[in-house]
């Protein structure tokens, strides 16, 4: 009995663990280069400037990449979600309740693209002339 007892407070902890919010967290870092360097990256309404990194939060569904720069053509990238590889630890170790924590923190989603390597295409008017 005494043998159990050490066995189920050695386990209690495995159980209890929730693998893709203690290896990857609520968040995830997009990386964001350009070329040419210096491009406006604007997600849900934050921009920055390329080179970047974006902090995203794993539990919105999408977001939409909006790249520009005076003299290129803008392009917009759509980061879905995917399954992250370390919700499968959960089934093997942590079961229902760390799988649970793991959807409740979004933890279980991956965002695909996570960098972004975006050339620019300049962008020429075509004037005719008569």
């Amino acid at each position: 009995m005494k043998l159990f007892k050490i066995i189920a407070v050695l386990l209690c902890p495995m159980l209890l663990c929730s693998c893709a919010t203690i290896i990857s967290g609520k968040s995830q870092n997009i990386s964001i280069n350009t070329t040419p360097d210096e491009a406006t990256i604007t997600i849900n309404g934050i921009s920055q400037t390329s080179p970047c990194v974006f902090v995203l939060d794993r539990s919105v569904a999408a977001y939409y990449v909006k790249i520009e720069k005076q003299g290129y053509k803008p392009v917009t990238i759509t980061l879905t979600r995917g399954l992250n590889g370390w919700i499968f630890g959960n089934l093997l170790v942590g079961g229902i309740i760390g799988f649970a924590v793991d959807c409740v923190t979004g933890s279980v989603n991956e965002f695909n693209p996570s960098n972004i390597n975006q050339s620019l295409v300049k962008d020429i008017l075509v004037i005719k002339t008569l």
